[in-house]
Order: structure tokens, then sequence, then C-alpha cells
């Protein structure tokens, strides 16, 4: 985008090359190189940079020095926006090479099917990165980088694992559109823009809010029940 975001005209036009780029490459293709771009492409969406982000170097001591006295943990990091609405998938750490297999197990055994539990395959999921599909929430991450996984091997833990929890949203395509709008709006009508201001960066919020938050009490009543039944089998 080297403009702000025009409602209908740019609607229009990120519809039709979605679905060209969806038909020709498929979707798990098209989400592997959105994802992966994060890392590596400094034009793509949300570009992470060079070093690490304010965020995280502000966390990590913090972690450090809590965390300190354990000798074992597990890291919950949650997000939305990726899977079936309201199902959550969860995310055993991808790119772990041999321990792939053991890191999935364990998955299983902590926060697999129980008295009491939801039902796996229909409350939620496990993703197994190795055979996820292109409508899995895990597919196309096999390339991608930076993840809090990484942060266990800060934290000295003789025993740690890390998952990912994943609630989904809206379809994929429409996730990508919110975060087009955010981008465009950000870069050309955000308070660095010339001539941009707060209403711009309102714009984008608002894009991205709508595709990874659901004004919807069902949505929201999943999501608190299934993010505080993980921290319990945690």
């Amino acid at each position: 985008m080297d403009q702000a975001w025009t409602p209908l005209f740019d609607d229009a036009r990120f519809a039709l090359r979605a679905v060209y780029a969806i038909c020709l490459l498929g979707m798990g293709k098209v989400k592997r190189a959105l994802v992966s771009g994060q890392y590596h492409a400094a034009s793509s969406l949300f570009y992470g940079g060079s070093s690490l982000a304010p965020s995280h170097a502000l966390l990590l001591p913090l972690l450090q020095r809590e965390a300190a006295p354990a000798s074992a943990g597990i890291l919950i990091d949650v997000h939305t926006g990726l899977g079936p609405r309201g199902v959550d998938s969860l995310l055993p750490p991808l790119n772990d090479g041999a321990a792939q297999a053991s890191h999935l197990a364990a998955t299983h055994s902590i926060f697999g099917e129980g008295e009491g539990e939801g039902v796996l395959g229909a409350d939620f999921l496990i993703d197994d990165p190795a055979e996820a599909d292109s409508g899995a929430a895990s597919s196309g991450y096999d390339l991608a980088r930076g993840s809090t996984s990484g942060y266990l091997l800060h934290l000295g833990w003789p025993r740690g694992m890390s998952i990912t929890q994943e609630f989904g949203t809206v379809p994929g395509p429409l996730v990508l559109r919110g975060l087009a709008i955010e981008r465009a709006e950000w870069l050309h009508a955000g308070p660095q823009a010339s001539g941009g201001g707060c209403r711009g960066t309102a714009r984008g919020a608002h894009a991205a809010r709508g595709v990874f938050f659901l004004r919807s009490a069902s949505w929201q009543r999943r999501v608190v029940r299934r993010g505080v039944r993980l921290a319990e089998q945690a």
C-alpha cells in the first residue's frame, strides 16, 4: 500500500488480489509468505526489525528475576485470529527439531482430554505442525522465527515447555484485510505521516480489533473459559 486505505476501491482491489493469490498458490503458501515476512522483509506486514523488541527487553529481566527459584514451568502465549471461530488451537513449539514429537506428546498429556474437559476436536484442537493442513492455525509457520519459546533459553528451568493458545475469529483473508488496513493507515494517515493524525490511527486500530476481538458474548465466554482452564491445567 502506498496510500491510506480507500474504502470500496481498496476493498475491491484487495479481494481480487487475495482471490488470485489463493487460487494460484493456495492459502497455506500465502500464509507462509506473510508470517515469515514478519521477520525477514522490511516491506512486509509487521516487520519485526533486527533487534529485540522493547516489550521483550523489559519483560525478560522481570521473568528472570521472578522465575529464577522455579525448577519447572510452562509458558502459555495466548493469541487470537487463526483457526476455527471460537475454538482454541494448542500449538507446541515450532521448529524444534527432534524435540517436536516429545513436545506434542507433552501437550496431549497435560492439556488433552480428561474428566470435565472440553472435547478434543470440537471445543479445542491440538495442532501437529508436521501434519497441519492449510486450515490449521499452525500451518505456514514452519519457516517463521521468533516466539515465546525462546524465553525458555533464558529462564534456566531444568524442565520447561511453552505452548501457544490460538483462538479463531474470522476467516484468514479477512484477518489479512484487517492487518493491511491497519498498516496502510499507520504508514500513510498516522501521526508520523504528512497530514496524518489520530483519525488514521483510530481507523487502523478499529480494523485490526475487528478481526482479533469479536464483539460476541458467546465468543468472549469461550475465550475466558478455555483460557482459565488451560491455566488451571498448567
